[in-house]
């Protein structure tokens, strides 16, 4: 039991907090490892909780209290650490609060599609992963020793691959390793869970050896000659006999044995020589019960994890000084260097990730992680939006914060007033401000977070609608809530009125638009699915485009052109974007991506959203008045590359150089009114006169199924345009194939309807690709493509002549 004031000076020790994510492939225990930690190490207060302010775990953030392995001392300094734990879900990245992950992977299904996606996401944030291979109840009497020993080999032997081939020297070696203690292995449904050098302590002083030794001994190709009384990494003893794996015999076989003992004969004798003592009011239960209640005792699930997270994962102290730079916009400011240092003495700064409704009051509180400075109640805060920049006016909010709470057992929300640098708490009384995420911070100097980012863009989207008008607010309001809880659903009005569901995929989507249904409370119609492409461009202009200011006074020359990948793949990763000093973003052109520094210098930003992958270049030598009208051809980018003149979609991967410009005298004549529409029209007409294309995106799509229904599998992705890039032929086959998203419709449903046995499929988005044919061509199937897109907006189905947007000399 804690007081209030001893959870306010556990929360006050940075060094002794570690902020985890939990991801993993769907079904494979994520939610179930979190309740089973929160039952056996949930925080108990001493007074009541307030029982109408109960959340559900699963997506909500955690504390739990876990005592550092291995230390005697009394001392709550040494002994006792605060781990906050967060369940973010199968489709969204474990973001900026977190600083380490645990990647969990189910033994019997293998290291997945989309955990891999979400663990090279957790990389670029520079979080710091551990594994845990789950469901060993299930594998240790499903497979033999080595059998089983190869499967878990190979799952580590496949994550490591990614972990090491991720270059980045801040984190210096990822690799994770069962010799040293960062995988963890066991089954979070029984609560038991065990790593090497735990039996490495329990057999070191019996054959007399270092701990360290022993477990590099419990690990790999190594052997045990009982007759000899020799280690070596031969499987043949000195008399000739086969040998075991050290891990057989010292790890899977004791297990083995316990479990025998349990359900055969209930003998306590035997569990006793494994250090087992079952208390007399449990010696009665069935076998598995006491099985389950007999491997907690041998290796409790919190322990194993306990290790996991506080030897190996760092504290906010250690990651915010390698993370700060991915983390915050600003450059060397006093909010950088606060967030870096972890500083609780220093001004407030604290990131909000995303919102949850308490079950009883309804309201919304906020999930969000302090970073420097401290957070109280009754403190006057500034909320600053996704939309706020530094000295504008916009998405910026003066308020003070209702209450500072954390997650206890049982899902309560536990006030505790305040809390400092290093901590992730729920706050109360902003959620009118932001709708998802945003910055909290007393200064008025500071920038924002980098806001973070999902694994999958909202690429399927469905409208849908009420059969009656009058249910309408009901559904308005039911949208708003699923908006702020559900961070891999978006919703949204189109411009015609219509209200959008999007998600990373179709089966989101319907498990989202079913909670819209069950909390409405009316019936929901929806359209077919439809999914989001991309304007691009495969040449360079065949000609320089002039757009004539609507006064007729103003000039500008614009030429598109296809932007290298290697600078496309950079802005989409963070390295280059708006919102970096020009100094940093022209050295990163120059050394990593081979531009020379004049043209670097010459980039006036990137679009849409100054964060999106397009480039506007002033190419201009000696044009009078060109950075009188900068802010104005900022504006106008920004608008011609969220809406294409193809079909009003966002474009990607094109750069745009002004040539040349020629501006009217007075200042009057050249104002934004004139240029924005006059660069926009430039654009378009480059755009079209530089081979336009229409790029799609692909899923990766990995599929498992009986090895009979591997012709219609194969004869399915065909018809689809699927193309197989991995199969694994045996008997349960599995395949992975790049699968256009808008041919993935109903895919699943057509999957398990004919395929005889077990399926399971998972989708994840992989690239933009871009379609064969030209949308200018007549009859072409990108031509097709475009006017549904076109209808389905509510735009004229053909695309504009090029001399709506061309103007001559």
């Amino acid at each position: 039991m804690l007081t209030t004031q001893e959870m306010r000076e556990l929360t006050g020790n940075p060094s002794n907090i570690r902020n985890v994510s939990v991801i993993s492939h769907r079904g494979h225990g994520k939610s179930t490892l979190i309740a089973s930690l929160v039952e056996q190490c949930g925080i108990k207060m001493h007074h009541s909780v307030n029982r109408d302010e109960a959340v559900k775990l699963t997506s909500r953030p955690v504390s739990m209290l876990h005592v550092k392995p291995g230390v005697d001392s009394q001392s709550p300094d040494e002994r006792d650490f605060l781990i906050n734990l967060v369940d973010l879900g199968s489709h969204f990245d474990p973001v900026i609060i977190t600083d380490g992950a645990i990647i969990v992977v189910d033994v019997m299904e293998g290291f997945t599609n989309q955990t891999e996606i979400l663990l090279r996401k957790a990389l670029m944030e520079r979080i710091k992963p551990v594994l845990f291979v789950n469901k060993l109840d299930l594998a240790i009497f499903e497979f033999s020793s080595d059998d089983l020993f190869a499967r878990l080999r190979g799952i580590i032997e496949q994550v490591n691959a990614i972990l090491r081939g991720h270059r980045d020297s801040a984190l210096g070696d990822l690799g994770v390793s069962p010799e040293l203690g960062s995988v963890a292995f066991g089954s979070v449904l029984q609560g038991w869970a065990w790593n090497v050098p735990q039996f490495a302590r329990r057999h070191a002083a019996e054959f007399g050896m270092d701990e360290k030794k022993m477990a590099t001994l419990l690990w790999g190709d190594n052997y045990y000659d009982p007759v000899a009384k020799t280690w070596g990494t031969s499987d043949t003893g000195v008399s000739g006999e086969l040998l075991e794996r050290t891990f057989n015999k010292f790890i899977i076989d004791p297990i083995r044995r316990i479990h025998d003992a349990c359900m055969n004969s209930h003998n306590f004798l035997a569990l006793g020589e494994h250090g087992i003592r079952i208390p007399m009011e449990e010696q009665s239960l069935e076998d598995v019960q006491l099985y389950v209640a007999a491997m907690k005792r041998f290796t409790s699930l919190a322990s194993a994890l306990s290790e996991l997270m506080i030897l190996h994962l760092p504290s906010p102290v250690t990651a915010q000084k390698y993370r700060c730079d991915l983390l915050y916009d600003g450059r060397r400011d006093e909010s950088h260097q606060a967030i870096s240092n972890c500083d609780a003495y220093s001004h407030l700064m604290a990131y909000v990730s995303t919102f949850f409704a308490t079950s009883a009051k309804r309201s919304f509180v906020a999930v969000a992680r302090v970073f420097s400075g401290t957070i109280s109640t009754g403190q006057k805060v500034r909320i600053q939006g996704p939309g706020y920049y530094h000295g504008g006016k916009s998405d910026i909010f003066i308020t003070s914060i209702e209450d500072v709470s954390v997650v206890v057992l049982n899902g309560c929300l536990e006030s505790i007033d305040e809390c400092t640098a290093g901590n992730i708490v729920v706050i109360s009384g902003i959620a009118q401000f932001l709708l998802t995420s945003g910055t909290i911070t007393t200064s008025e100097k500071a920038k924002n977070f980098y806001a973070a980012k999902v694994s999958s863009e909202f690429l399927v989207e469905v409208a849908i609608d009420v059969t009656k008008p009058e249910d309408l607010p009901k559904l308005i309001q039911v949208m708003k809530r699923l908006s702020k809880s559900c961070p891999f659903v978006a919703c949204r009005v189109s411009d015609a009125g219509e209200h959008i569901v999007g998600g990373p995929d179709e089966e989101s989507l319907d498990i989202a638009i079913a909670e819209l249904e069950e909390y409405a409370g009316v019936p929901i119609t929806r359209s077919e699915p439809f999914t989001h492409f991309r304007e691009t461009v495969r040449a360079q202009s065949s000609k320089v485009c002039l757009a004539k200011s609507p006064n007729k006074h103003n000039r500008l020359f614009v030429k598109a052109e296809p932007l290298d990948v290697e600078i496309v793949n950079a802005v989409e990763s963070r390295v280059l974007g708006h919102a970096k000093d020009q100094g940093e973003r022209s050295i990163t052109m120059l050394e990593g991506l081979g531009w020379h520094m004049a043209a670097a210098r010459k980039v006036w930003c990137f679009g849409p959203e100054f964060i999106g992958p397009n480039m506007l270049v002033d190419m201009t030598k000696g044009a009078s008045h060109i950075h009188e009208i900068r802010d104005g051809c900022v504006s106008a980018f920004q608008w011609a590359t969220k809406e294409g003149c193809l079909a009003d979609e966002p474009m990607r991967g094109v750069r745009c150089n002004i040539l040349d410009a020629f501006m009217f005298s007075d200042a009057i004549h050249r104002g934004n009114g004139q240029i924005i529409p006059t660069l926009r029209r430039a654009v378009y007409a480059s755009l079209l006169t530089a081979e336009p294309a229409i790029m799609e995106p692909v899923f990766r799509t990995e599929i498992s199924f009986p090895a009979a229904d591997l012709d219609f599998v194969k004869n399915t992705l065909k018809q689809r345009d699927g193309r197989v890039v991995f199969g694994d032929l045996g008997t349960v086959c599995k395949v992975t194939a790049h699968l256009p998203v808008q041919k993935s419709f109903g895919l699943s449903k057509a999957l398990r309807s004919n395929v005889t046995g077990t399926v399971t499929f998972q989708s994840v988005f992989d690239h933009w690709e871009t379609m064969e044919g030209s949308p200018l061509e007549s009859g072409s199937t990108v031509e097709d493509v475009v006017k549904c897109i076109r209808k389905r907006k509510g735009l004229h189905e053909d695309i504009p002549p090029l001399d709506k947007f061309l103007d001559k000399l």
